[in-house]
């Protein structure tokens, strides 16, 4: 049975003396040459996910990690791995989290059960349209995964047991998807995907389990261009979605209306809320240096997480 996130509590993590709520997401896959994840415990302990062959034996190594998502409710995390064209997933400590329907913590999509109409995954080692987004709303989708791929155009949807749902390939206003890039799912099961083709954001609201084209709403989010790396707001950034314009600005969004709240204009890879606080953190990562920034709601600058460093390497 899935947990569901709990409300931020008094249990502090602490990254370069900034303390943060338990159950924080920080920043997801900067790159393959940063820190890719910090997590903090309700206990205070730090968990750290590291790219490249670095860390402690009992952590995952990914040579090409392009994207992950942390499940505040089981405290997994998935990572896309484009070496091996897999959407992986892992417990808090590092070991393997099996799909129940796989008997191996990785969906390939190729597979008895978790086999896509493409017939496999399809990533790229250096490209920021790949994303997962994680259902935790505790409506009749909770638990669902959301996959966008460098090699596909459409977003394919996989339950808590890896077992192969459906896709989402077109929306009402945009008709067939030009170039899904990013994907994001808020705290009442809405799905919402990035597509830079067509510079919208399209929005589905789920009848059942799995959500279908048919789903979409009549007028999709044509504020930005190129919408990319997405997050959808929960807690106290319900009813905003964030988005970056391919490496651009980032921007806090209305999600009903498309209004734009505040832009950050700085480069950004990916992005993340922390819906306890409503700020964002911000992933940017160019040649042999890194940083991770933080914005409080007001989209006013709070802090770098993590400076410059060597590939693979924290400061």
């Amino acid at each position: 049975m899935r947990r569901h996130a709990k409300a931020p509590t008094a249990g502090l993590t602490k990254r370069l003396g900034k303390s943060k709520p338990a159950l924080l997401l920080c920043v997801v896959a900067a790159s393959v040459a940063a820190l890719a994840l910090v997590v903090g415990s309700a206990s205070g302990a730090t968990t750290r996910f590291l790219v490249e062959a670095f860390g402690s034996s009992a952590q995952p190594t990914f040579p090409a990690d392009r994207g992950m998502a942390y499940d505040q409710g089981s405290e997994e995390l998935y990572v896309i791995d484009s070496t091996e064209n897999e959407l992986r997933r892992f417990n808090a400590d590092g070991s393997a989290s099996s799909f129940g329907a796989l008997g191996s913590n990785a969906i390939d999509g190729a597979g008895t059960g978790d086999e896509t109409p493409q017939e496999g995954l399809s990533f790229s080692f250096n490209d920021e349209r790949e994303q997962i987004a994680i259902d935790e709303s505790g409506e009749a989708s909770d638990g669902n995964l959301y996959l966008t791929q460098a090699g596909s155009d459409v977003v394919d949807i996989f339950n808590p047991e890896g077992e192969y749902l459906g896709q989402l390939s077109e929306s009402t206003e945009g008709g067939e998807f030009g170039e899904p890039c990013g994907v994001a799912v808020d705290g009442e099961g809405t799905v919402y995907v990035g597509d830079r083709g067509d510079d919208l954001i399209h929005v589905f609201d789920p009848a059942a389990a799995v959500p279908v084209n048919g789903d979409s709403a009549a007028e999709s989010i044509a504020t930005l261009s190129n919408p990319c790396s997405l997050a959808a707001g929960t807690g106290a950034t319900a009813g905003f979605l964030f988005a970056n314009q391919s490496s651009g600005s980032a921007h806090k969004l209305d999600a009903a209306t498309g209004e734009v709240k505040y832009e950050i204009a700085t480069s950004v890879n990916t992005l993340s809320v922390d819906p306890g606080t409503g700020h964002v953190f911000i992933a940017k990562s160019c040649c042999s240096s890194s940083a991770v920034e933080e914005y409080d709601a007001s989209g006013a600058a709070e802090a770098s997480l993590v400076s410059s460093f060597k590939p693979g390497f924290p400061a």
